[in-house]
């Protein structure tokens, strides 16, 4: 039987990936800067839930690591979306 976090984690990954392609096409129909580092985000967001979903189903890292190291592309992603709500 799965557990939650694997059932959780895998939902993340193919929502953020649809938030990915979604904002990509936006992206390309408009040439919106705001619009690229959006896209940028959910690529951040995409990739953090591909390499967790991997690891809780194939238990390939350590979850601690896992923990600090996408705490850091979570910061990365909040100063990304902040930067992209600047009026320049």
């Amino acid at each position: 039987m799965l557990a939650i976090e694997n059932i959780v984690f895998a939902v993340f990954t193919v929502l953020s990936g649809a938030l990915l392609t979604i904002s990509y096409l936006a992206y390309r129909k408009r040439k919106n800067r705001r619009m690229l580092l959006l896209t940028l985000v959910f690529l951040l967001f995409f990739i953090k839930g591909l390499v967790i979903t991997a690891s809780l189903f194939f238990e390939l890292l350590d979850i601690y690591w896992l923990v600090v190291v996408f705490g850091g592309f979570d910061c990365l992603a909040v100063l990304v979306l902040y930067f992209s709500t600047l009026k320049v």
